[in-house]
C-alpha cells in the first residue's frame, strides 16, 4: 500500500501538470487555511487589473463568504458569469 506522504508527493506532480501545463504551483511554505487565503488574495489582487488598492479585510471577507458556499464547479460558473461585465 501506498504511503500517505509517496500519494501526496504523486497529487502534487499530477496537480502540476494537469493539460500539460503548469498550472498549480506547490508552495511549501502554505501550511493553514490563513496562510491559504492570504495567498489566494494575493494572487486575486495581482491579476485583478481594476483594482487600484487592495482588497480591504471587508471585501476580502465577501469574496470569501461567496467562495465558501460554492459547491460545485458549475455553480462557481453560474455566479460569476452572471457577474460579468462589458467594456467599450
Amino acid at each position: 500500500m501506498q504511503s500517505e506522504l509517496a500519494f501526496e508527493d504523486e497529487l502534487i506532480e499530477y496537480l502540476t501538470q494537469i493539460g500539460g501545463s503548469k498550472q498549480w504551483n506547490y508552495v511549501p511554505e502554505i501550511k493553514t487555511n490563513a496562510d491559504l487565503w492570504a495567498n489566494f488574495k494575493h494572487i486575486l489582487e495581482r491579476n485583478n487589473q481594476r483594482l487600484k488598492k487592495p482588497l480591504s479585510e471587508t471585501e476580502f471577507a465577501q469574496v470569501k463568504q461567496v467562495i465558501n458556499v460554492i459547491r460545485l464547479p458549475y455553480e462557481a460558473g453560474q455566479h460569476y458569469g452572471s457577474n460579468e461585465t462589458t467594456t467599450d
